[in-house]
């Protein structure tokens, strides 16, 4: 197959995944439909400029490249007439390849032929390379080993693979010119805060437009081969002026989010968010306590005994549309005993439970809690994390597959602080305090279709 005779719409790309070169080398292999919508965050006229040069990093088997090439030769028609010209020009003078695999090198060259710029490395190894103006590319997320992911339930933790796609942003960074762009997809943790620093690289840089995948959506692309979430962007090399474009999927349009604080940045339903944002800003947000595991000295009991007789909340499941609280018992006091609160301990959607007497302690992590709240505030509290708006906005932050994230709660304002907020708490209530339109409403409606109970 040649470059040349190539056809994008027509043509099967080989998707297949050889396990053994994902595991040494987190190698799966991009679709055309998502590198499509990739290369519409760039605009159109970039592919008519004759004089930039583009690398593709980890390049693969050359989807990436194949794509680019073909912008490339409609872009520059009327530069170059003739096909062989506009064809030799972009070869020697415009994409670039680095490629670590032997096999993967071989198909490029039949692809690409002998006059095309293709580098037999390990993109991170030290190598000299001229700056360039754009980077494209799906960098691996890991090498030696799969990551552990939450559904992953076959791998060990200690046999994690390492992870490598923030140094894959290192390094293309570092090779782009000032004012170059990055254009990548990864994995969507790096949206919030996080010990390996991504967030704070990252969004150094001016970040231009983000759209983001759930988990599921990835899957699909991938063929299964992916198992978190991810968002693709565009990057440019210069200082950021804090201000993204968010592709909000529901809207089917980009919405104008700025980056302060060091904030989490949503992933999900950014047209509400700007909205409760203005109300963060005037109240702040709700106190919400992520809790831990419970003391070393706990032991517990699924029965009540004289040896075990403090009551606590483990968690909270769901019995059809019913959340039905985990309840166990431990031989001393567990953390927010005998507190008045406010639990949310399902995972996936918090179900809010008010244990207005403090009946019970705490006793799992990632449980949020709520306290030193008077009853009437907690009440609030609870009739609105019984909403769907609540719910839908809980997506906003599933950074780590389908959790509950405390990120969440940075987007939510303090209801018991604004004035005139209505007494009766429903959607259509939240919806006209807030100003939702039609479209957030039918959105909020549409996207949960479970009717929960919200009832304990």
């Amino acid at each position: 197959m040649s470059i040349q005779t190539l056809n994008i719409e027509t043509d099967t790309q080989d998707l297949q995944v050889n396990p053994e070169m994902k595991l040494l080398y987190g190698e799966i292999f991009t679709p055309f439909v998502l590198i499509e919508k990739m290369f519409s965050l760039f605009p159109t006229e970039i592919f008519s400029n004759s004089d930039k040069k583009w690398l593709d990093t980890g390049a693969g088997t050359g989807f990436f490249s194949m794509f680019l090439y073909k912008k490339l030769d409609e872009g520059l028609q009327k530069r170059f007439p003739r096909k062989k010209q506009r064809h030799n020009h972009i070869i020697k003078n415009m994409i670039y390849m680095v490629e670590i695999r032997d096999e993967n090198i071989a198909k490029l060259k039949t692809v690409f032929g002998k006059n095309a710029n293709i580098y037999h490395q390990d993109f991170l190894s030290d190598f000299h390379f001229p700056p360039v103006d754009y980077i494209i590319g799906n960098p691996p997320y890991n090498f030696n080993g799969i990551k552990k992911v939450p559904t992953n339930k076959l791998k060990k933790k200690k046999q994690d693979g390492q992870t490598i796609w923030l140094d894959f942003i290192k390094r293309a960074i570092s090779l782009l010119k000032q004012n170059g762009q990055l254009l990548y997809i990864i994995p969507s943790l790096w949206m919030k805060p996080d010990k390996a620093k991504a967030y704070d690289y990252i969004t150094q840089f001016k970040l231009h437009k983000i759209c983001c995948l759930t988990n599921t959506e990835t899957n699909t692309y991938f063929n299964k081969e992916a198992q978190t979430p991810t968002c693709y962007f565009t990057l440019e090399k210069k200082a950021s002026d804090y201000q993204v474009l968010l592709y909000d999927s529901q809207r089917e349009t980009y919405i104008n989010h700025k980056i302060e604080n060091k904030g989490a940045i949503p992933l999900f339903a950014s047209a509400i968010i700007q909205k409760l944002i203005k109300y963060v800003d005037k109240v702040g947000t709700i106190d919400v306590i992520k809790t831990n595991m419970p003391k070393k000295k706990s032991l517990f009991s699924q029965i009540m005994s004289k040896g075990y007789s403090h009551k606590n909340i483990r968690t909270c499941v769901l019995n059809k549309l019913t959340p039905e609280l985990v309840i166990d018992y431990s031989n001393i006091k567990q953390a927010y005993a005998d507190q008045p609160k406010l639990v949310l301990a399902h995972k996936m959607y918090g179900f809010p439970y008010l244990d207005e007497k403090g009946e019970f302690g705490i006793s799992n992590r990632d449980n949020y809690v709520i306290v030193e709240r008077n009853i009437e505030d907690l009440k609030i509290l609870r009739d609105f994390f019984s909403t769907k708006t609540a719910l839908y906005i809980f997506e906003a932050t599933r950074y780590r597959m389908k959790y509950l994230e405390k990120y969440a709660f940075e987007f939510i304002p303090d209801v018991t602080r604004l004035p005139d907020f209505p007494k009766l708490i429903n959607d259509d209530s939240v919806a006209e305090f807030f100003g939702f339109d039609e479209i957030d409403k039918k959105n909020i409606q549409e996207y949960h279709k479970k009717p929960y109970t919200f009832l304990f």
